[in-house]
């Protein structure tokens, strides 16, 4: 098993996801709580550590208890269960946001947005995994099975980003309540951003894989 979770190739990827959860945070304060511009500052750096604490925090637990020469698959379910412990730490925190900025529960909206936010903690933590897994296949049958598995994850990924965008829009027309400028560029930041730290990386390991079985194609 790959033991050193934190590597330099995955340094980029998990730099700009903390910032870009910390700036959903730093908008949405504003538009749904009525933060002012210092509060949500403050809100955004505290997530940014909150995120990257709870990471590491959830990698020593996973580590701890998970088997020595896993394979990549079952690598990347130890990378689902610690998405999902951040994921949890993550998401009290921002309830601790809204009780923070107010002395009381925020509007549903900032619920709603808010189990957006912690379905994106959540894939873009498990997707850090992918970028590890290419180095741990070995063999056409691991690759083919890797490839299969990756390309599922994209086409529920494209799914689950369809069922966002559409729920976010229907929920608006339900409760009848028009789109402030404030929530439509953050529901524009959440989207293109989702888009580039989700879709990109799943892309890229299905071309990887892809590439990895021509290649052992050609050696036979």
């Amino acid at each position: 098993m790959e033991r050193t979770v934190l590597t330099m190739r995955r340094y980029p990827y998990l730099i700009l996801t903390s910032f870009y959860i910390s700036g959903i945070i730093l908008i949405g304060t504003q538009v749904l709580l009525s933060a002012t511009w210092q509060q949500a500052l403050l809100f955004a750096t505290g997530t940014f550590f909150v995120y990257l604490l709870s990471l590491k925090g959830a990698t020593i637990l996973v580590r701890a208890f998970s088997k020595s020469n896993q394979s990549a698959l079952k690598l990347y379910k130890d990378w689902i269960l610690m998405a999902g412990i951040t994921t949890a730490l993550v998401a009290v925190y921002g309830v601790l946001v809204n009780l923070l900025c107010k002395a009381e529960l925020g509007p549903p909206k900032y619920y709603f947005y808010g189990i957006v936010f912690a379905g994106i903690v959540y894939v873009t933590t498990a997707n850090q995994g992918l970028l590890i897994m290419q180095r741990l296949i070995h063999g056409k049958q691991a690759s083919e099975r890797v490839f299969t598995f990756v390309l599922e994850l994209l086409r529920t990924t494209f799914w689950v980003l369809v069922f966002v965008i559409l729920g976010t829009t229907y929920s608006q027309i339900l409760t009848g309540m028009q789109i402030s400028s404030g929530e439509m560029f953050m529901v524009f930041y959440t989207t293109v951003g989702g888009l580039a730290l989700i879709l990109t990386p799943i892309v890229k390991a299905v071309v990887d894989s892809l590439e990895s079985i021509m290649e052992l194609d050609k050696t036979k």
